[in-house]
């Protein structure tokens, strides 16, 4: 059996469509050399997400529970620039236009929004709402585009999934989301 490194430097990336920390994902150089490299790594997730983003690289520790790292190495990873996001194969305007970008963004937008916003503090922990999931089509995503365009406004509706996580308030990297 192959002796576990007492630190081990992670790739540290997120993909919003969960839009929480807890939606981070980490790689370590052994993921990095099975995957085929950053490249593999970054196709599974262009495969599985609706965006995604690499923030960098920070040193983990191998405690009892498994792997961990300090909250303040967590908080001193950049916030991404909204230009860095790479477009997910999940994501309805995936092939599409910019219009059609836009229009899905704004909409994975307005959801967390109104989610957040049934935010609440339960003993001293914030229980918190994000979208999972978006269910909705690329055509429908275009249809409402065309609708737009032609005549300057429409309306649809759209089946959501919601993910309930908590977070203590207190953790300085939970608020690094996508904007």
């Amino acid at each position: 059996m192959p002796r576990v490194p007492e630190e081990a430097k992670y790739t540290h990336l997120r993909r919003p469509n969960h839009s929480t920390s807890s939606d981070s994902l980490d790689f370590n150089e052994d993921d990095i050399h099975a995957a085929g490299g950053i490249y593999g790594i970054e196709m599974g997730l262009r495969r599985d997400s609706y965006w995604f983003v690499r923030l960098g690289t920070i040193e983990g520790r191998k405690s009892a529970l498994g792997w961990s790292y300090t909250d303040e190495a967590l908080a001193a990873l950049p916030v991404a620039d909204p230009d860095t996001w790479q477009l997910g194969q999940r994501n309805p305007s995936f092939k599409r236009g910019e219009l059609e970008r836009q229009i899905f963004q704004s909409l994975f937008q307005s959801l967390s929004a109104f989610l957040k916003s049934w935010n609440h503090e339960e003993d001293e922990l914030i229980s918190a709402y994000t979208p999972k999931e978006i269910r909705i089509s690329p055509d429908r995503i275009s249809s409402i585009a065309s609708a737009l365009t032609s005549i300057g406004r429409a309306q649809d509706v759209v089946d959501i999934t919601v993910l309930k996580y908590w977070y203590d308030p207190e953790w300085k990297s939970h608020g690094q989301q996508m904007t």
